[in-house]
């Protein structure tokens, strides 16, 4: 089993009151599939869904645009459901976006706005997330028995078997 060490997005992120880890993991591959239309439907990561594994296209972009959401409701001056749109059309991609009474949140989402920053300035790494099969998000209730975590220390976190050589991996 192979344990890697991530960047860290937040400091001294166990001395937190945080209920849930959050880590990112892009392919470092440059094989993407790219639709020609996407919906982006709300949804809950963390909080009662204590461990969650998600793979499909589909969940990141739902994981996508509930922190898009709550990074623009916390900073009016992100913009970043603007930086989202403006990126679809420029690939022609038709999207929808899932509002009205639904709900959604995202639990611990502090240090998000670092990873939106990294990917909205960085246009490969967003394809990457967005339309790569191999990319993961990985949530986990913040615990000292983690399954999935492991910490070093109060500032060191690492996710055990994921190959740092082909993942960018992102811990909140």
């Amino acid at each position: 089993m192979e344990v890697i060490l991530l960047k860290n997005i937040r400091e001294s992120i166990f001395e937190t009151n945080s209920s849930s880890m959050h880590a990112i993991c892009i392919s470092k591959e440059d094989k993407i599939d790219i639709p020609k239309s996407m919906f982006f439907k709300r949804g809950e990561y963390g909080y009662f869904n204590y461990s969650q594994i998600l793979k499909d296209k589909e969940d990141r972009w739902s994981y996508l645009y509930e922190l898009v959401l709550n990074e623009d409701y916390s900073n009016s001056n992100t913009n970043c459901m603007e930086r989202l749109m403006n990126f679809l059309n420029k690939l022609n991609i038709k999207y929808q976006f899932e509002g009205g009474e639904m709900y959604g949140e995202i639990d611990n989402r502090y240090g998000s706005d670092l990873f939106l920053e990294k990917v909205f300035n960085n246009d490969e790494m967003l394809k990457k997330f967005l339309f790569s099969n191999d990319c993961t998000i990985i949530i986990e209730m913040d615990h000292w028995d983690s399954v999935l975590f492991e910490r070093l220390s109060s500032k060191e976190i690492i996710v055990r078997n994921v190959d740092k050589e082909k993942y960018d991996c992102f811990v909140a």
